[in-house]
């Protein structure tokens, strides 16, 4: 089952991109997405917002989380979209604006995406998990994204051994064995990707039916944690 969704929260000035939080211009991209799209979107998200939550106070930071959610919130409600959710790539920002000893409550959103896969600091990974915590999401509405870090073809993929991550007997190609094995680092439902290529698409939805290692999963987060303890 494919799902169409798209992000707002940057937009270009002048020749140059920007991000806001501004509750107006994430409604009307909002909106000019739906007619962009010919349809409304599955899920909006929140794109990066952790790009205006640095080099202001807790204080700050949690009044523009809490303005943005809320404007997506609403464009649920006025039927712009069907659920809305935040796309992060670092959540620490996010964190620290939530555990803040603030009053305000922002609107729970209904998926929470990060960064998934080998490419994923530990520290990152963890701060995944923490921050779908603090933000209320289900195990069940945390995706992944960029699992390949950017790029299939990146020669890292070429030298990887993806395949010890995968049970005994399972066969796929190496670039199936990363995507698959993505879906556990964090553990995730679903994972957005981009691709021109349906022959990458296809190859892509077949691997989601290999079975992991989780021994080797989780052998493999405890090895991260410790090498991360002595950078």
């Amino acid at each position: 089952m494919f799902s169409i969704s798209t992000k707002v929260g940057f937009f270009r000035e002048s020749g140059r991109v920007v991000h806001t939080l501004a509750p107006g211009r994430l409604r009307r991209a909002v909106e000019e997405s739906a007619c962009d799209l010919g349809r409304i979107p599955d899920v909006v998200f929140l794109h990066n917002p952790e790009k205006s939550l640095v080099g202001v106070s807790p204080v700050q930071a949690r009044e523009r989380l809490d303005a943005a959610c809320a404007a997506l919130y609403e464009a649920v409600a006025m039927g712009l979209c069907a659920s809305w959710g935040i796309s992060s790539w670092d959540t620490a920002p996010l964190i620290r604006a939530l555990d803040g000893d603030l009053f305000a409550k922002a609107p729970t959103p209904d998926v929470l995406m990060v960064r998934a896969g080998l490419t994923v600091p530990s520290d990152q990974l963890d701060a995944s998990e923490r921050a779908a915590q603090r933000l209320g999401v289900p195990s069940d509405r945390l995706w992944g994204m960029s699992p390949f870090g950017g790029d299939a073809a990146r020669d890292v993929w070429k030298r990887i051994k993806a395949a010890t991550f995968l049970q005994p007997n399972e066969e796929g190609s190496n670039v199936q064995a990363v995507f698959r094995v993505s879906y556990e680092l964090p553990r995730v439902t679903r994972i957005a990707v981009s691709s021109g290529s349906t022959d990458h698409m296809r190859e892509l939805v077949s691997a989601e039916a290999l079975k992991v290692d989780l021994d080797q999963i989780a052998r493999y987060r405890q090895l991260l944690r410790e090498r991360g303890a002595h950078i």
